[in-house]
């Protein structure tokens, strides 16, 4: 696993995010806790940019998804952190695929 400064210095490229297995904590009180709103926000980048480049609204976005469009705005300003489950559904509904590295690196194509 990288350590807190590779984390917090990496930004992503090409759609490349790294996770962590308790991505739905919101604390900020610790360095983990930052680094989960830094990842946080990364993927909110992500998941905004791919819905810009598709050409798909909030509201398709919840359809696809099954929920409704104000808990996906709710996870989009940052208000929800979303577990693992729901990036799951986010990266579905947008049919981007999903790996999962030993080194902890998840990487969106």
């Amino acid at each position: 696993m990288s350590g807190a400064s590779d984390i917090l210095s990496d930004a992503p490229s090409d759609g490349e995010i790294s996770l962590l297995s308790d991505l739905a904590n919101c604390s900020s009180s610790d360095t983990l806790g930052s680094m989960q709103v830094v990842l946080q926000e990364n993927f909110r980048q992500l998941i905004k940019s791919e819905l810009a480049r598709q050409g798909i609204s909030q509201a398709e976005l919840a359809r696809r998804m099954g929920i409704a469009p104000p808990v996906v705005n709710k996870y989009l300003m940052g208000k929800t952190c979303p577990g693992l489950d729901v990036v799951e559904k986010f990266l579905v509904a947008l049919n981007l695929p999903l790996e999962i590295h030993a080194d902890e690196k998840v990487s969106v194509h």
